[in-house]
């Protein structure tokens, strides 16, 4: 009788245990959620064109740049929700990703130096945020396919509204 009830204990015990590390992981993992950085704001792709110009629409405006016609094939496929026969390298990033249980938490369109607009991609790994240097079409054409937000920097918006896009002026 005393065997059964050290059993009965024990399970419990090893029970409450797994309860008890599993309501932490699980507690961390939903608690875990990204903020965009300070003075950005969220953005859709409004347009992509076959040029390659690319624009991104929010709530005070728009930003246009160029991108490759290859970037811009790509990107407009996943506007369209289309799926290439054989897979694109964007589509080889997502499967490469949900292998390895890595989510795609968000894309940022940060800034433009000379001439050149920087991007940012952001990753969970578990409990660990990723932040990785991109160029702003792969960043696009990612978020794009993992259905993921995409965020750019308000000055970029305000400052696209002072001076017209040209196809010399910026590309990414």
């Amino acid at each position: 009788m005393s065997k059964l009830i050290f059993i009965t204990v024990s399970s419990i015990v090893i029970i409450a245990c797994i309860l008890f590390f599993l309501n932490i992981y699980f507690g961390f993992t939903k608690a875990f959620t990204f903020s965009p950085p300070e003075n950005y704001l969220p953005a859709n792709v409004s347009e992509v064109d076959s040029s390659g110009k690319l624009t991104l629409k929010t709530e005070i405006g728009s930003f246009s740049f160029y991108v490759t016609p290859d970037q811009a094939y790509s990107i407009s496929k996943a506007l369209r929700n289309e799926v290439s026969e054989r897979p694109l390298t964007h589509d080889l990033f997502k499967q490469i990703l949900f292998k390895k249980n890595i989510e795609f938490i968000a894309a940022t369109i940060d800034k433009e130096e000379a001439n050149t607009i920087f991007a940012t991609i952001y990753l969970r790994d578990g409990l660990t945020l990723l932040q990785i240097d991109s160029r702003p079409s792969d960043a696009i054409a990612i978020a794009l396919r993992t259905n993921s937000k995409i965020y750019i920097a308000k000055e970029l918006v305000l400052h696209a509204q002072e001076i017209p896009l040209t196809i010399s002026n910026i590309t990414a």
